[in-house]
C-alpha cells in the first residue's frame, strides 16, 4: 500500500535518508518539511518505509491543514472538518500532540483533538489504541494529522539480543553505508567492537566482509550471537584483541569504522592518549587508499591527535538527544 508519510530520523541524517530512499524507489517530497530537522516527507510503500534502516518512526499523513488563526475556536473547527472527511474506522485511539513554536498549548491541542475524534468517530480514548499524531507548526500555520505506523522505534533492531553498556545507535552505524562509497569486495574493521553494531549494519546493507575486535571476550561472544541472529555471521570475523595492537597484517584493511570509548568515565588526557595510540595502529593496518571513520563527540581532539598522519576529508554532525556526535572521515596524508 502506497502512502504519504512523515519520517523521523536523527537531525543531521536527512541526506543519508534521502540516499536510502533513492535506492528503495521511495519518492522524497520534501527533505525538511516546515523547516523541521530530522524529518522527511515522502511517498512510498508502507513495507518499504518500515524496512528503512535510517529512521525512527513512520507517520502516515492523513491530512495537512492550513489554519489562518491559531486559537482554540479555529483549531477545533479545522480538526472537526478534517476528521469528518477522513476514511477512518477505528475503535480506540491515543492522541500525541506536538507544537513547534509558542503559538498554542500542547496539552490543549491534544485535548481538542481527542474530543473531536471521540465525538465524530465514536471511538474510545485508550493508550493501546491507534496512535494519532497531531502536530502544529506555528510559523507556517499548518496542522498535520497522521497515524504513527510503528509503536516501537525502528532503531531497536531485532538482532540486538545482547547490549553493550555504551551502545552506538544502529541508525548512525547504518548511515556510513550511504555516506561513503562502500563496495562488496572491501574489508572493514571495527577495533572497538562492543555489541557488533557497526559490522552488522554495514554487512547487512553493503555485503562487505567485516572484522571486529574487542579487548573484553564477553563482548566478542555477545557480538557474535547478535551477528548470528542478524544472519550475517558468515561475513563477520570477531576476535578478542587490543585495538592499539591489532593482530592484523600491514595495509590489510580498506576501511576502519569505529566508535571509540568515551564518556564521563574517561578523563580528557586518557582520551587523548587512546586516540593517539589508536590512530597510530590504524595507520599501519589501513591500505594506501583506506579511510578512517570515527564516531566521536570530540572532533577537535581527534583532529589534533591525528594531524601528523591523517587529514580530515569530511565530517558529519548529528544531534542525539541533547548531545552532538560527529562522524569524522580521515584520509592518510
Amino acid at each position: 500500500m502506497t502512502m504519504k508519510a512523515l519520517l523521523s530520523t536523527l537531525p543531521g541524517l536527512e541526506n543519508a535518508v534521502m540516499l536510502e530512499c533513492l535506492r528503495r524507489n521511495i519518492s522524497v517530497i520534501s527533505p525538511h518539511p516546515w523547516n523541521l530537522k530530522g524529518r522527511l516527507l515522502v511517498e512510498g510503500d508502507v513495507e518499504e518505509l518500515l524496512s528503512l534502516r535510517l529512521i525512527e518512526h513512520v507517520v502516515e499523513v492523513l491530512d495537512i491543514l492550513e489554519v489562518k488563526y491559531l486559537d482554540t475556536r479555529n483549531l477545533r473547527y479545522a480538526l472537526r472538518a478534517s476528521i469528518k472527511g477522513l476514511p477512518l474506522d477505528i475503535k480506540s485511539f491515543y492522541i500525541k500532540g506536538r507544537v513547534y513554536g509558542r503559538c498554542f498549548n500542547e496539552h490543549l491541542l491534544e485535548t481538542l483533538a481527542s474530543r473531536e475524534f471521540k465525538r465524530i468517530l465514536k471511538a474510545v480514548p485508550s493508550k493501546s489504541g491507534v496512535l494519532i499524531r497531531c502536530e502544529l507548526f506555528c510559523e507556517e500555520r499548518v496542522l498535520l494529522l497522521g497515524i504513527q505506523v510503528n509503536r516501537i522505534p525502528l532503531h531497536i533492531r531485532s538482532y540486538y539480543m545482547f547490549k553493550h553498556p555504551s551502545p552506538l545507535n544502529p541508525i548512525l552505524a547504518a548511515s556510513v553505508a550511504y555516506l561513503l562509497d562502500i563496495r562488496r569486495d572491501m574489508c572493514i574493521l571495527d577495533p572497538f567492537l562492543g555489541a557488533g553494531t557497526i559490522p552488522i549494519e554495514l554487512v547487512s546493507i553493503s555485503q562487505v566482509y567485516a572484522i571486529g575486535m574487542d579487548i573484553v571476550d564477553k563482548y566478542v561472544n555477545h557480538a557474535l550471537k547478535n551477528a548470528v541472529v542478524a544472519g550475517v555471521d558468515d561475513k563477520c570475523l570477531f576476535l578478542v584483541g587490543n585495538a592499539l595492537t591489532p593482530p592484523l597484517k600491514k595495509e590489510s584493511i580498506d576501511l576502519i569504522v569505529t566508535d571509540p570509548p568515551r564518556g564521563l568515565r574517561l578523563r580528557t588526557e586518557n582520551i587523548k592518549r587512546l586516540y593517539r595510540e589508536f590512530i597510530n595502529s590504524a595507520s599501519k593496518v589501513l591500505n594506501s587508499g583506506g579511510l578512517l571513520c570515527v564516531f566521536t563527540p570530540y572532533r577537535s581532539m581527534l583532529l589534533e591527535c591525528s594531524r601528523n598522519t591523517f587529514s580530515e576529508k569530511v565530517f558529519y554532525e548529528f544531534v542525539r538527544g541533547r548531545s552532538r556526535v560527529y562522524l569524522v572521515i580521515l584520509e592518510r596524508k
